[in-house]
């Protein structure tokens, strides 16, 4: 069992030092009986993720010894006490085998999870979610909180990304709508430049050449797919309705009609006031002054497409996009538990928002 006490000498002496302990000499080390303190190393999981704490980037260099580990992990602020840890790595006889490598800790990370770890050489266990609807202002926050970039860093990789990884490049130096939303794994000594490359390269994977090709025969380029799958994401909260959603804007879009989306909005508003204190982009109950905000993006006022997307959309509010619902819509709703009511007529939109909105 990995982590055991492994012959009867080691435990002599493990609980020698644990008479030791008690009587309060040398340091206080372990609180419990040595079998306590195989059962904490063994029962240590690999698979934990960050704590409460910063995630911290540590470097073990080989030939390196335990207790200058220990003094290292304590400075950076991964463990509390390196006496514990050391006493820990001797009890079990893990001294000798800590492997040296790139590893990503979080601060204040139980002695015994370090220690699984460094045994078992898992360099890396934090992996970041983007979720899907974030511009990417959000997104560079994200990897800001998690300790991987700063946010001048990230616009600076923003800029310089290539551009050729994807199946068209969009126009514009903007890649809001192409970092694609998933969970990916932080790697030790990630940076801005390849979380970029990754998402952009996720992006490719699911947004393939025959999908591309698909909505071509539909008289859509990939930046209008895009463009349109970022407001269906933002404008769906249920994913079922997403090719609903989907279909209503393609009709309006075939009418002549504006989109009229409330996202297009918001997104012209936070753009021209950026939120500042971890505010919000998403401005919530929008005025009538709000819908005449003069921007590009606001499909309230310009008729069409806005010049880009809004912010990143998932694969099935693009596959929304090319492969939406068939019906006459032409309208929708909000209901208040996250649905719509759709309509084809003035008329019955009026007496959805009648039901579903008055008071």
């Amino acid at each position: 069992m990995p982590g055991a006490l492994r012959n009867p000498l080691v435990l002599l002496v493990a609980f020698l030092v644990y008479l030791l302990v008690l009587a309060g000499i040398a340091f206080t080390v372990i609180q419990g009986s040595p079998d306590a303190v195989a059962e904490e190393l063994t029962t240590a999981s690999p698979d934990v993720s960050f704590g409460a704490g910063q995630p911290v980037t540590f470097v073990v260099k080989a030939g390196i010894s335990a207790s200058q580990i220990a003094a290292d992990l304590e400075d950076a602020r991964v463990i509390s006490d390196r006496r514990r840890f050391e006493a820990l790595a001797k009890l079990t006889g893990e001294s000798a085998d800590l492997k040296a490598g790139c590893y990503v800790f979080s601060e204040r990370t139980p002695a015994a999870e370090v220690i699984v770890r460094l045994r078992e050489g898992i360099t890396s266990l934090s992996s970041l979610a983007v979720p899907e609807g974030r511009r990417v202002e959000e997104v560079g926050a994200a990897l800001e909180r998690a300790g991987i970039t700063t946010a001048d860093a990230w616009r600076a990789a923003l800029q310089s990304a290539p551009r050729d990884v994807l199946p068209e490049a969009p126009p514009g130096d903007s890649l809001n709508g192409y970092l694609f939303p998933a969970t990916y794994p932080v790697e030790c000594r990630a940076d801005a430049p390849k979380m970029v490359q990754a998402m952009l390269e996720a992006f490719t994977a699911e947004v393939t050449p025959a999908l591309v090709e698909e909505a071509k025969q539909k008289g859509l380029s990939l930046h209008q797919v895009v463009t349109l799958a970022s407001i269906v994401e933002r404008e769906a909260a249920i994913r079922s309705e997403q090719p609903i959603i989907a279909s209503v804007f393609l009709n309006r879009l075939d009418e002549g009609m504006p989109l009229q989306a409330d996202p297009t909005v918001q997104y012209a508003i936070a753009t021209a006031n950026p939120p500042q204190g971890g505010a919000s982009w998403w401005k919530t109950g929008l005025t009538e002054a709000d819908l005449g905000f003069e921007s590009p993006y606001n499909t309230y006022l310009h008729k069409g497409l806005p010049p880009g997307p809004i912010a990143n959309p998932g694969i099935d509010a693009i596959l929304a996009v090319i492969r939406p619902a068939k019906t006459d819509y032409l309208y929708f709703v909000a209901k208040g538990d996250g649905s719509h009511a759709f309509a084809s007529t003035l008329a019955e939109h009026n007496a959805n928002v009648q039901r579903y909105q008055l008071p």
